[in-house]
C-alpha cells in the first residue's frame, strides 16, 4: 500500500476498494458494531499507506507547495476553469477517443461490461448475505476470490476517471489503466465468475492432484 500511494493516485481508489470488502467480509468489523476493534483494526489495515501520505504532505509543506497541490487537484477534477473545455467533453474524448484508440471499438463497451458484471454480483452478494441465505448449490469457494478480484481491477478505475475527470481527458495514457480491466475481466473472471451459478451441480473430476468441476 505504501510503495502504490507513492506512485499513483489511482491506488487511493484501490485501497478505498479493498476497505470496503474487508467490512463487507468481516474481516475488519463495521464501526457501530465495535468501535475499538474497527479503529485498530482499520488502523492496521491503513498504516502503509498513511505512513506514505503524511512523508508526502509533510515534504510538501515544509516547501510551501500545499497550496499549489490543492490548485492542482481541484483543476483536475473540473472544478476550475481550467482546461475546462476538456472537462466538458471528458465523455467524447475519453469513451470516444482514448478507449476505442486503446482498445478498439468494442474497448467502452467491454469496460462497461466489467463494471455492470461487478455491480449485479456485489448486489447479488449483497441480497443474499441481508437475507442470511447460503451461496446457491455448487458454488466453488474461488467463486468469492474471482468476484472481489474483479471488483478490485474494475471499481477503482473507474473511480479515478470520474474523479479526475480533467486529468482523464487531457492525457490519452490515462484509457491505459483499463488494459486489465478489459483484458481480464469480460474474457476470464467473470464468465468463471457466473458459471457455477448459473450450472450448479458439476461433476468432479480428478487430474493432476486437482480435483476439477465440468459445467454444462
Amino acid at each position: 500500500m505504501a510503495w502504490g500511494l507513492a506512485c499513483d493516485w489511482l491506488f487511493v481508489c484501490l485501497v478505498g476498494v479493498a476497505y470496503v470488502k474487508r467490512l463487507a467480509t468481516g474481516d475488519i468489523p463495521l464501526p457501530w458494531s465495535n468501535v475499538k476493534a474497527w479503529w485498530w483494526r482499520s488502523l492496521w489495515f491503513g498504516m502503509g499507506g498513511l505512513l506514505a501520505l503524511g512523508l508526502f504532505f509533510v515534504q510538501l509543506a515544509f516547501l510551501g507547495m500545499l497550496p499549489r497541490l490543492k490548485e492542482r487537484f481541484l483543476g483536475r477534477i473540473g472544478a476550475t476553469d481550467v482546461n475546462a473545455d476538456f472537462t466538458a467533453r471528458f465523455n467524447a474524448i475519453f469513451w470516444g477517443e482514448y478507449i476505442p484508440a486503446q482498445f478498439g471499438a468494442a474497448g467502452p463497451a467491454l469496460a462497461f461490461v466489467a463494471l455492470a458484471g461487478c455491480l449485479l454480483l456485489g448486489g447479488w452478494w449483497w441480497r443474499q448475505a441481508a437475507r442470511n441465505q447460503a451461496p446457491l448449490p455448487g458454488v466453488v469457494s474461488g467463486v468469492a476470490l474471482a468476484g472481489w478480484t474483479m471488483a478490485l481491477i474494475t471499481v477503482p478505475c473507474f473511480l479515478q476517471v470520474y474523479a479526475l475527470r480533467n486529468h482523464s481527458a487531457i492525457h490519452d495514457f490515462s484509457a491505459l489503466k483499463f488494459s486489465l480491466v478489459i483484458a481480464v475481466v469480460p474474457f476470464v473472471l467473470l464468465p468463471v465468475t457466473l458459471l457455477p451459478p448459473l450450472c450448479p451441480g458439476g461433476q468432479p473430476v480428478r487430474a493432476g492432484g486437482w480435483v476439477w468441476r465440468l459445467y454444462c
